[in-house]
């Protein structure tokens, strides 16, 4: 009896021993599992992290040229496409409720002639230079400046300019804007009577009119030559124009087109004294830039404005012809 209740005992240990090793293998087991999910999980996790971190997540902001229009059917040639600093209206002179010319950070001339041809001054955009245009092209030995004002005629402004051109015997050209045409005629036939030349610079100059479309850019330049010929006469004509803001940059490629079509010669400008900036800029300030702009250019088109509110252009104007004359440029006007 004692035996048979001690084999049984000795039965029932080794049975907890058997278990007992079964359940440690199972753990053992599925342990070595778990630390391999958890590895292969790390591994996984660390991989995705890896991936966020070389994630581009920048975002680049569109900014979309808004003050200036699309016009119908206008086709955009990106090929030479330039990024350009939006222009906007500038409030300028209590004698016109236009806007005033936004300085541009570029300056160049293009030129267009009747045959839709643009003869390149300095570095012009879109430009060709195989063809002749009505400014003269200079030889090595000539250094020629085309003085430019805009935006008058202005009572203050305009006539003392003409007084020191008319001192000097020197041409300038006048981009003068209907508005201002219609309230000073004495003076703009003054300016013509003088023998300068007389532009095109729209009637209002107001961007949102001009370039919305084709008719509002030709409705404008229309309407400040009818004023122009009510002032000088039905016989008066000039297809001399220069856009307000200049006619740079892929936004107005569908105007200059449109100009071009109609007859019109367009100029900008490849030196400026930077007085659209604002006004009463420092006398000292209009002659650096100058000096600046104009460094080793032999074939200059200077632009200044005649806004009543421009008397430090005035200002600086004998200083700019002084310097301009020490470095041997000869005075001519766009024809």
């Amino acid at each position: 009896m004692k035996g048979t209740i001690g084999n049984s005992r000795a039965l029932a240990r080794r049975k907890r021993k058997i278990c007992l090793g079964v359940i440690i293998i199972l753990a053992l087991i599925f342990a070595g599992s778990f630390s391999k999910y958890g590895m292969e999980n790390k591994k996984i996790l660390s991989a995705e992290a890896n991936n966020l971190n070389n994630t581009d997540t920048t975002v680049k902001e569109d900014h979309p040229e808004k003050d200036m229009p699309v016009p119908e059917k206008r086709v955009i040639d990106k090929s030479n496409e330039k990024e350009t600093v939006p222009e906007k209206n500038v409030p300028v002179s209590k004698e016109t409720t236009k806007p005033e010319e936004k300085p541009s950070d570029k300056v160049n001339t293009n030129v267009n002639t009747n045959k839709n041809k643009n003869t390149d001054v300095n570095t012009g955009e879109d430009t060709k230079d195989d063809e002749k245009c009505s400014v003269s092209d200079p030889s090595e030995e000539n250094k020629i400046a085309y003085l430019t004002f805009d935006d008058g005629p202005s009572s203050n402004i305009t006539p003392k300019v003409l007084d020191l051109l008319k001192e000097r015997d020197i041409k300038a050209t006048f981009f003068l804007v209907g508005y201002n045409a219609e309230k000073h005629p004495d003076i703009v036939k003054r300016i013509y009577e003088e023998g300068h030349t007389i532009g095109n610079h729209t009637y209002s100059h107001k961007y949102d009119k001009i370039y919305k479309d084709r008719d509002g850019f030709l409705g404008e330049l229309k309407q400040n030559e009818d004023v122009l010929k009510g002032i000088l006469g039905e016989n008066f004509n000039t297809n001399i124009i220069r856009f307000p803001g200049g006619s740079f940059g892929e936004k107005k490629k569908f105007f200059r087109e449109v100009a071009e079509k109609e007859g019109y010669k367009y100029y900008d400008w490849n030196v400026s004294v930077g007085d659209a900036s604002g006004n009463d800029v420092p006398v000292e300030k209009l002659l650096e830039n100058l000096k600046k702009t104009s460094k080793n250019k032999k074939k200059i088109i200077v632009l200044m404005h005649d806004l009543g509110t421009k008397k430090t252009t005035l200002e600086a104007l004998p200083s700019i012809l002084d310097y301009l004359t020490e470095q041997g440029y000869k005075f001519e006007q766009i024809k």
